[in-house]
């Protein structure tokens, strides 16, 4: 990111974990969140990608969808570079 320091940035959180319906992404203080959060399946496939807005703090992610399992949700600038990957299972009852 042209004039903007990322090497500072702590990772994105991502609560609960494990999650059933529903995901909190928290992204860190001071952090330019704008861009994309991306969940991949364990095999990689982009299964969706939900934009983020300059300021935003947090958003959530519906889960219900998708078959419990271990899932990756990842943080991309609107330059496209990868910030910061979480791990997350999916649980169902």
């Amino acid at each position: 990111l042209p004039g903007n320091d990322v090497s500072g940035l702590s990772m994105l959180k991502v609560f609960p974990n494990p999650a059933q319906e529903m995901a909190t992404v928290a992204f860190p203080a001071g952090g330019q969140a704008e861009g994309q959060v991306e969940l991949f399946s364990a095999t990689g496939q982009l299964l969706r990608t939900v934009p983020v807005q300059s300021g935003d703090r947090e958003i959530s992610l519906s889960l219900g969808q998708y078959p419990a399992g271990l899932y990756t949700v990842g943080w991309r600038s609107r330059d496209g570079a990868m910030l910061s990957i979480q791990k997350l299972i999916i649980q169902r009852n």
